[in-house]
């Protein structure tokens, strides 16, 4: 991939990459091997309500395909700079989410901060 001499922000330089294709991108990119989904599901064995947050998540891939096979998920945090990708993995994650919620949020990774729990210190 080629970037311009000067900086651009990671935003605008995303959104222009990949925001028309992001359909695209979700439907033709390879999804996790299923090796890798049911390593990552059980390092969640014995958490009573896992929470996943996926930084630079893109069109939703790793949720999606962990989704089904971690019943318990309670929530899910998914950060990417690009909104088109993450409106793609929102749409994905519909049909499998269950009684997972899911939020999104358009940003860089380095400035997001989950919401405080109620009833937990700062």
């Amino acid at each position: 991939m080629t970037r311009p001499d000067r900086p651009a922000s990671a935003a605008v330089s995303d959104d222009a990459l990949f925001g028309p294709e992001a359909a695209d991108y979700a439907r033709y990119r390879p999804g996790l091997p299923d090796a890798a989904v049911h390593l990552l599901a059980a390092t969640q064995h014995g958490v009573p309500a896992p929470v996943l947050l996926e930084l630079g998540t893109g069109t939703g891939q790793v949720p999606r395909a962990l989704l089904p096979v971690l019943h318990r998920l309670a929530h899910s945090d998914l950060v990417n700079v690009n909104a088109s990708m993450l409106k793609s993995a929102r749409a994905a994650l519909e049909p499998v989410r269950g009684a997972c919620t899911v939020d999104v949020f358009t940003g860089a990774a380095h400035d997001f901060a989950p919401p405080r729990p109620a009833g937990r210190p700062p």
